[in-house]
């Protein structure tokens, strides 16, 4: 619950960097688009003292048919060093990561900015989903990579993850 807590926390109180998204990702079974990448503001015990907010929309093409599958996004790359790896050494220990599958009408619906963006976008069957990562304090404009790793199934098997690789800038405070 303090998790949830705290990413709610995150969202209501981070600056957001809006337009400045990297460009779409074609998987085999599925294109992610990186629609927002926000700072965290500092203040919330349960979360490290900066970190980012990863947006995505996902959406699946043919012949991905069946079960969807996601891999926990539990770290990126600052330039071009683990983000995990930063924060163990400068804090001493990590915090705790939080991937979340939206409800896309109703995450919409509470992100219009997010949702002028994915109204320039018609995907057939559509996903939102976030990635919360705290951590070690970051510098503006700092060099960002981030594997997100999502997959769908061709057939009733289980899915096929495919690492699919973002590359952005850590926004502005």
């Amino acid at each position: 619950m303090q998790l949830i807590l705290a990413f709610v926390f995150f969202v209501l109180t981070s600056t957001a960097t809006f337009g400045q998204v990297a460009p779409k990702t074609l998987g085999t079974l599925s294109t992610t688009h990186l629609l927002s990448v926000e700072r965290l503001v500092p203040g919330d015990p349960n979360l490290g003292p900066d970190g980012l907010l990863f947006c995505f929309l996902v959406a699946s093409k043919p012949p991905a048919e069946h079960k969807f599958g996601i891999k926990q996004t539990e770290d990126f790359k600052v330039n071009g060093e683990s983000y995990e790896a930063i924060t163990k050494r400068e804090l001493g220990k990590n915090f705790t990561h939080l991937t979340t599958v939206h409800d896309v009408e109703k995450y919409l619906a509470e992100n219009p900015k997010i949702a002028n963006l994915v109204s320039k976008i018609t995907p057939n069957s559509r996903l939102i989903i976030t990635a919360l990562i705290s951590g070690a304090p970051l510098n503006d404009g700092e060099n960002v990579e981030l594997v997100f790793h999502i997959g769908f199934g061709r057939t009733t098997d289980e899915p096929e993850i495919e690492d699919l690789i973002f590359t952005t800038k850590v926004p502005r405070r």
